[in-house]
Order: C-alpha cells, then structure tokens, then sequence
C-alpha cells in the first residue's frame, strides 16, 4: 500500500507574448516635385533614383542636398524620413515625420509613419495620438489599424485592440497578423473559442507558422479538448521541432486523455531540448511513478531536489519509488525529510509508518501511523489496530 502526493502536476500557464507589428512599406512617393526650385527638383530625382538602387545613405545625401535648397520641400522630409526607416535609423526618421505633419497636418499617411517611428522608439502615448491623427484622416490605412491594435494589446486594452484587428481584417482579409494578435486578445479575455477561431482563421493563411498550433493548442487545453490540444501542438513540433514548450504542452495534453507512456516521451524530448525545463521535468516524474518506471522517477526527482531542497512532495514521492523498488532505507529517509519540511503532511507519516514496517521498525511504525490519523488521513485508521498490536 501507497499513497502518492497529489500536488506534482505542473502546468505553465499563459499565452507567448507575441505581438506582431506590421513592417511598413517605405517606398518613396513618386511624384512631381512640388518645389519651385529646379536644384532642388533636381535633388530629389537624383535621391529617388538612389532609393531604387537601394542606395539609401545616397538617397539621404541627395534628400538632405533638396532640403537645404528648400527647407519648405515637404515630400522631401517625408522620403527621407521614410529612407531612414529603411536604415532602422528611427529617432532620425521620426524628425522628419514630425516636420512633415508641421508643413502639412492633413497628410495622413505621414502621420502613419510617425506612429510606427515613435512606436520603435518607445513613445507609446504619442504613437497612439498619431495612429488616431492617421486614421481620422484616412480609414483605408490598415497598418494603422493594425499598429494601434498593438498598442492597444500591449496596454491590455484587448476589446479596442480587437476592434483595431477587426478593421485591418476587413480592408485586408488575408492579415494574417491581425488575426493572430486577435486570437491572443480573445485568450487574454479568456474568450477561449473566439481565439480558436480567429487562430484558424490565421492558419488557414499561414499554415506552417508553429505559433499559430502552439496558441490553438493552449486554447484549446482552456476548453479541455484535449485530443484537439495534441494535434495542435504536433503539428507545432512538426514546423519547429526545437521548442522544449511545444513537447512539454503536447505531453500535458497526453496525460489527461491517460496517454502515460506518449506524455513521458514527450517530457523526456522537452529536457533534451532544455535540461532546465522544471514543470516537464516534474511531470516526468509523476508520470514516470505512475507507470512503475521507478529506477526513472528516482533519478527525476532527484534532479528536481537539487533545484528545490524544501519540497516536501518531491522527498515524498521519490520515496514511493524506493518503497516499491525496496530500497526501504531510502525510502525511510525522504518520509522523515517530507514530515520535517511538512509537519502537517499526514501521507507522509503514513507511508513512512508503512516503510517502517518493511524494516520492522514496529514500535516506530506504529507511532507513525497514529500520527498520520491524528492529522486525518482517514486510511490510517484501518491500519492501526493491527499495525499497533504488533508491537
């Protein structure tokens, strides 16, 4: 008889914070030079032509040349400003957008560009204001859409971020972004099925993305569709077979519809990828304990006593698995080191009054066992008259 501790399973919870934003096109606007100085016409040209070469640091000297010649050049700031993005040169960028809107307040797509360069820089309250600029402007602009539901995700505003998503979905309904923060707000308001489906939506467009799988999958561990969960996270294993997380979860999923064996190797794969990897590693030994793997369970939690001493489960269970691999003295010394970091902890006493018995330590033993009755494990009871009678 044993009793094993109920408080080994582990589970990580949450989503990946994956917040996708949208890589803005910053081709240069073609077209006629809106300056009345031919020089600085002149200058411009030369700089789109360098542009198109991908000679951005070219392309600015010829911009910075067209500027100086007419400060009031309005396209020109803005295709240097959008150059420099190119160059992730974004404080350098965000100038130029800034003269920009001050020559032009109704130039909407600049006001875009803005909110991307402030977000890149930090600036998130002033990149909401210049999104809200853009889009009051112009409602076509989908990245704007899709950057202010960012900014609305990572300031746990989710139903204005989902409204965002919404509109990017409506102008462009292959986004495959937006339906993918989508999927993560709806999780965050814990709209489980919601996120399913906005997930697959996403899938449907980008079926390789293991991100899409692993986020479905944890979705659906939310609902306890736990078929659906391995699927998903198999199908995550199978676009990125290098995630310790995607074994790991796909294992849980494993041991709630009973497949033991299928959740060991799964845990076992994870700690390959990442020895550190605590809650596979705690599940692995459950699991290993309750398959009668008992030479595995022993070196598991092991392990898991080295990263944490004051565990009393971990002590308890791993003597469970010296009890039934008769290594009784063993067994003996992690019982007593459970009741010592647990006073309280009555399975504890009971399986210690049952390795001592092992050892007939009968007068301990049955100290043993009383306690653990006292302390209300109610299976104690049946064993104490005949353990107590004994001595």
């Amino acid at each position: 008889m044993f009793s094993m501790s109920s408080g080994s399973m582990s589970m990580i919870n949450g989503l990946k914070k994956a917040f996708t934003v949208i890589c803005l096109f910053t081709s240069p606007l073609m077209v006629q030079a809106q300056s009345q100085i031919p020089e600085a016409v002149t200058a411009f040209n030369e700089a789109i032509a360098h542009f198109n070469a991908k000679a951005y640091e070219n392309a600015i000297v010829s911009y910075s040349k067209a500027i100086a010649l007419d400060p009031s050049y309005t396209k020109a700031y803005y295709n240097r400003g959008n150059t420099r993005l190119n160059l992730e040169d974004y404080k350098g960028a965000l100038t130029d957008y800034v003269k920009v809107v001050s020559l032009d307040p109704k130039f909407a797509k600049a006001w875009q560009y803005k909110g991307f360069a402030e977000m890149k820089t930090g600036e998130t309250k002033a990149a909401l204001k210049s999104f809200n600029t853009a889009l009051s402007q112009d409602r076509s602009l989908d990245a704007a859409f899709l950057n202010r539901g960012v900014i609305q995700q990572k300031l746990e505003n989710y139903e204005l971020a989902i409204d965002d998503y919404n509109e990017v979905i409506k102008l462009k309904p292959t986004q495959y972004n937006a339906m993918y923060n989508r999927g993560l707000c709806y999780y965050k308001l814990g709209q489980y099925q919601e996120a399913i489906t906005s997930f697959t939506e996403a899938i449907n467009y980008q079926p390789t993305k293991s991100e899409l799988y692993e986020n479905r999958g944890k979705s659906y561990l939310k609902i306890e569709k736990y078929a659906e969960a391995v699927a998903d996270f198999s199908a995550a294993i199978k676009n990125n077979s290098n995630q310790a997380e995607y074994y790991y979860y796909r294992g849980y999923s494993k041991m709630q519809i009973e497949d033991l064996s299928g959740a060991n190797t799964d845990f076992a794969l994870a700690l390959q990828i990442q020895p550190e990897h605590e809650a596979s590693l705690t599940n692995k030994a459950m699991v290993s304990l309750q398959l009668k793997k008992f030479d595995e369970a022993i070196v598991d939690y092991s392990n898991l006593i080295k990263k944490n001493a004051k565990n009393p489960d971990y002590f308890l269970n791993r003597g469970l698995a010296y009890l039934q691999s008769e290594n009784y003295e063993n067994a003996e010394e992690d019982f007593k080191t459970a009741t010592q970091l647990k006073p309280e902890f009555a399975e504890a006493y009971f399986n210690l009054a049952n390795v001592l018995t092992k050892l007939e330590k009968i007068t301990d033993a049955c100290d043993a066992m009383k306690q653990a009755s006292k302390l209300g494990y109610e299976p104690a009871n049946a064993h104490i008259n005949a353990l107590c009678t004994q001595k």
